[in-house]
């Protein structure tokens, strides 16, 4: 193979231009309704929220778009795969161009892998073929629709072969490059990687030598440390990014909080193995990701669901060609790759094992890519054994083909699935590829031409398997569809915000009794609302909204409309979005009673009709509340109070009084004393904005007749700041959740900024990983003795 790169290139783009054909050539975008739907609800609404706030404010630190108020310091952004679209594209073309976003990262994963194991001195045939394999696996194709889990594989294996270059090599830059962009792009990402890395380097260590004794230990002793500063320096780099979200995840309700899933796991019986279900399905998905079925909910029978169960498929090949390892190198090596099966093997029959490999975060299969990536591993060095030494065991062959076929039959034959779980047609193909490729194996060292024939086996495997994963049973989002002003993000309230903005260039929050797409509309659609379908969403959001006895969703990731219209009052929505009752009852597949009570809201409340736009009625609440008001310094209640009181009754309860934070030292009511102290509307002061965007507020109030608290509806987060005059003030958590900030008697300017919590000791770091970063680059291998004896020179 003489331009392997280009043959690589060439052959991708070909299968890439059939299986994603619909969404090149039709009318199709690669944006999935089906349950890829987390590509429309989530990926195309968080970019549409990039790509406006970078040209509106910049760099995304604080949003309004998501809640009430949420962190997003590092979102997206770090994704140099999406830096095209959020900088040349327009915001409704994003949607248009993902499928040449997920055709590039399938040419980068593939040569990054090639490049990773021609460090290994793999032959560019075997190298070859593994890249494609590695191109179209899994977790390359079966989860493309989460953006952050189909870089997982495109970084590891930038790991591997930044790993390679500093121990092969011994080019030292390229690691801590690598583990700066894994760093930045996802925190929990990087912890798992960094446990393999140390693995790997352990593994990749004794593997090379031939005996262990105290000279060895002494030299792994400072490869290890060698390792240890690069890996150092590539967090240092990220520090700007990767300490503020390090902080946020550790504080996240999912993490530490009532969300976390940390106790129940930590808890679980340790010996206990997975359910016949789990296993069949983790050992079928290993042959094809369809083969329980693949798209909607209805077609896949499987542990689980279709996106989140165990994806192991890499081509069969690799399954036929992996135990050949048994048949090359020393005992020694043949022990060592035989140890780094062991992990795989207790990941699929020990829910324990995974759930620890998942830092006990979830259940899922999500972060399953490294069995991949073993398999890959042992096939490659297989192959490429195979490919010198022009031998292949049969022996190992042919027990290999057995205890396949003889699962296979077992699976058909007593699967514990419905009669129809498996799917015939791949049930199949998977028998025809495996008797077609042991065929060619078994006079593979007869005819040189027969690896040629592998590799078009190959090319015609993955390009058939991966069709069906991207199209078929698929609920596709249709041109139209995402053109349409009937129910998509570029409807009619659209315009009706446009006509708001037109009228009104104060602060104030929206609301609709109706979804354009879902509960991210205000993020694509550019509106501060209260709802939101995030993964972390902000704790003290979640906390406000859980004491008032409103849903959080699964994990605090799910947030609708308030129940109670009181509180939308409090936070100051000042303008409902309205269709009639028949119009907004289409919800999708999520249905929330709250859609309808907005309509008896309408002819109850104090909504003033102001304007029609096509089917939305849009409606101002006269009780809507300013961005900030104050609560007179004494009407204050502890939080066990506050508790004690009925749930319906809460809302109405903070009209009047303010709940006590932790720093607050002023006297507290009892709360059989509280009916007493209703605040009148004159003496009520609010905070007047002059000027404002997602990451700075500057407006002034006047304090009339005694000290108040000033209540922000913004959710309480230690990265802002507010600085009253020319000083800066601490804030304090009230109202369970919220900032506030106490002031006396007096005019006062006031400024509140954002920028996220270690910030600014994070871009300390990040100075110092630059500077070591350059020490590496210009060949300065930093060490205590250099150290020293440059010092020892003055």
């Amino acid at each position: 193979m003489k331009y392997p790169r280009i043959f690589l290139i060439s052959i991708i783009s070909m299968m890439c231009l059939y299986i994603y054909n619909k969404f090149i050539f039709d009318d199709f975008l690669f944006v999935y309704l089906d349950l890829g739907v987390d590509s429309y609800h989530e990926t195309v609404a968080l970019l549409g929220l990039i790509h406006d706030y970078l040209r509106s404010d910049g760099f995304p630190f604080w949003t309004f778009n998501i809640g009430l108020g949420q962190n997003i310091w590092g979102l997206y952004i770090t994704d140099p795969f999406h830096w095209p679209l959020l900088l040349l594209a327009s915001k409704e073309q994003i949607a248009y161009f993902l499928v040449y976003i997920q055709i590039l990262k399938i040419l980068s994963i593939a040569l990054i892998f090639f490049q990773y194991l021609k460090t290994l001195k793999v032959n560019n045939y075997s190298a070859a073929l593994a890249a494609l394999l590695c191109a179209f696996s899994a977790p390359v194709i079966l989860r493309s629709q989460w953006p952050f889990f189909i870089n997982m594989p495109i970084y590891f294996a930038l790991m591997l072969w930044s790993f390679e270059l500093f121990y092969i090599k011994k080019k030292n830059w390229p690691l801590p490059c690598t583990m700066f962009l894994v760093a930045i792009n996802d925190t929990f990402i990087f912890i798992l990687f960094s446990f393999i890395l140390f693995l790997y380097a352990i593994f990749r260590y004794f593997v090379e030598k031939d005996t262990v004794n105290i000279g060895s230990i002494k030299k792994f002793t400072f490869f290890l440390f060698d390792l240890s500063k690069l890996y150092l320096c590539g967090i240092l780099l990220s520090g700007l990014i990767f300490l503020p979200q390090f902080y946020s995840l550790l504080t996240s309700p999912r993490v530490s909080g009532d969300q976390s899933f940390i106790n129940h796991l930590t808890n679980f019986p340790i010996y206990s193995l997975a359910g016949p279900l789990e296993i069949y399905t983790s050992l079928l998905r290993f042959f094809s990701n369809d083969i329980l079925g693949g798209g909607g909910i209805s077609y896949y029978k499987g542990w689980a669901n279709y996106m989140e169960s165990p994806a192991f498929y890499s081509g069969i090949l690799v399954l036929l060609i992996a135990p050949q390892f048994l048949a090359f190198g020393t005992k020694r090596e043949r022990f060592i790759h035989t140890l780094i099966i062991i992990p795989c093997v207790l990941y699929i029959i020990s829910p324990y094992f995974r759930f620890m490999s998942n830092l006990f975060a979830g259940t899922y299969y999500r972060y399953s890519m490294w069995i991949n990536f073993t398999l890959l591993y042992l096939s490659t060095i297989s192959l490429n054994h195979i490919i010198e030494k022009k031998y292949i065991s049969k022996k190992i062959l042919f027990l290999s083909v057995l205890a396949i076929l003889l699962f296979l039959i077992l699976a058909y034959l007593q699967r514990p699935f419905p009669a129809d779980a498996i799917i015939h047609k791949t049930y199949y193909l998977v028998i025809f590829y495996i008797i077609s490729y042991v065929s060619l194996l078994y006079f593979f060292h007869a005819n040189n031409k027969v690896k040629y024939l592998i590799f078009l086996l190959a090319i015609i495997e993955l390009t058939t398997f991966s069709y069906k994963t991207v199209n078929k049973n698929r609920h596709l989002l249709h041109k139209n569809e995402y053109i349409s002003k009937n129910r998509s993000y570029l409807d009619h309230t659209n315009e009706a915000l446009a006509y708001l903005h037109s009228i009104d260039k104060s602060f104030y929050r929206v609301e609709k009794n109706f979804n354009s797409v879902f509960l991210n509309d205000s993020l694509f659609q550019n509106y501060k609302g209260t709802r939101a379908y995030f993964s972390f969403n902000q704790d003290s959001y979640l906390a406000f909204r859980a004491a008032m006895g409103e849903d959080n969703g699964p994990s605090g990731v799910v947030l609708d409309s308030f129940k109670d219209f009181n509180l939308n009052n409090l936070v100051g929505v000042k303008y409902y979005l309205i269709k009639d009752k028949l119009e907004a009852k289409n919800r999708g597949n999520h249905d929330y009673s709250i859609f309808y009570e907005y309509n008896d809201y309408k002819e109850k409340g104090p909504l003033e009709h102001i304007k029609d736009i096509s089917n939305i009625h849009i409606y101002e609440n006269k009780n809507a509340m300013p961005i900030a008001f104050t609560y007179p310094l004494s009407n204050s209640i502890l939080e066990k109070d506050f508790f004690s009181v009925p749930i319906k009754e809460r809302s109405s309860l903070l009209n009047n009084f303010y709940i006590k934070g932790k720093n607050i030292k002023t006297a507290s009511n009892n709360i059989s004393n509280i009916t007493a102290k209703k605040i009148s509307h004159k003496s009520r002061d609010e905070f007047n904005i002059l000027y404002f965007d997602h990451n700075h507020i500057k407006g002034k109030i006047t304090i009339k007749e005694t000290n108040k608290m000033l209540f922000f509806s913004i959710p309480y987060d230690l990265g802002w700041k507010i600085k009253v005059g020319n000083k800066i003030v601490p804030t304090e958590k009230i109202n369970l959740g919220f900032i506030g900030v106490a002031l006396p008697v007096g005019e006062h300017q006031i400024e509140l900024s954002f920028r996220p919590y270690l910030f600014y000791w994070g871009l300390v770091l990040s100075l110092i990983g630059c500077a070591s970063l350059l020490m590496y680059v210009w060949g300065w291998n930093f060490t205590f003795y250099s150290l020293f004896a440059f010092f020892s020179k003055y």
